[in-house]
């Protein structure tokens, strides 16, 4: 009974070695595999923001194209166009990307590529101020420049008369886009001045 006895405490204390050892391989295997799977995240995670930027670029670069093609700017001003655009989005709370389509509308709107940048910075700045969305604001604006027979050289005269009207009204510049649409052309005819 001593032999069979021993032979089992024996047997037990092997299989308890082999349990610890294998349970240590178990621990040690589901350590690495967590250390794989943050590293493989944190991989994910910065090739993700990797592709988001080259595509931000390609799509910065196009805008630019755009609005080039759309004012009819040469190349040195496209070039201007750019740092115009990175400067006010640097400036202000708004990317390069709306920087851009801000720009855009006011090109659509017809003002010349040499006056881009300076009335975009004042709409950029008159956004900013309302709390607008950038098209948005551009697009008011350019509604008060064409219908009041504003130059370009006025923007900052327009852009304050806009954002006091606003800004000491309930009306937001959503809804002055909507009333300017039927209502401002009425009002230039009446000879009515956009102050």
């Amino acid at each position: 009974w001593d032999a069979a006895t021993q032979s089992v405490v024996s047997n037990k204390k092997e299989v308890s070695a082999w349990t610890k050892l294998f349970g240590e391989s178990i621990g040690q295997m589901a350590a690495r595999l967590t250390e794989f799977y943050s590293l493989r995240t944190v991989i994910f995670a910065v090739g993700s923001q990797f592709r988001e930027a080259i595509s931000g670029a390609i799509d910065f670069n196009q805008n630019i194209r755009d609005i080039a093609a759309i004012a009819g700017s040469s190349r040195s001003e496209m070039e201007g166009l750019g740092t115009s655009i990175l400067k006010i989005a640097k400036d202000s709370r708004f990317s390069a990307n709306e920087v851009s389509g801000l720009m855009q509308v006011l090109a659509q709107a017809g003002i010349k590529a040499r006056d881009l940048g300076e009335v975009s910075s004042v709409v950029g700045q008159f956004a900013t101020a309302t709390a607008s969305k950038p098209e948005v604001a551009a697009d008011v604006f350019t509604t008060s420049l064409t219908v009041f027979k504003k130059e370009a050289s006025e923007s900052t005269v327009i852009a304050n008369a806009l954002t006091a009207a606003l800004n000491n009204s309930k009306l937001t510049t959503e809804g002055l886009a909507t009333a300017f649409n039927y209502l401002a052309p009425q009002a230039a005819q009446f000879g009515m001045t956009m102050e």
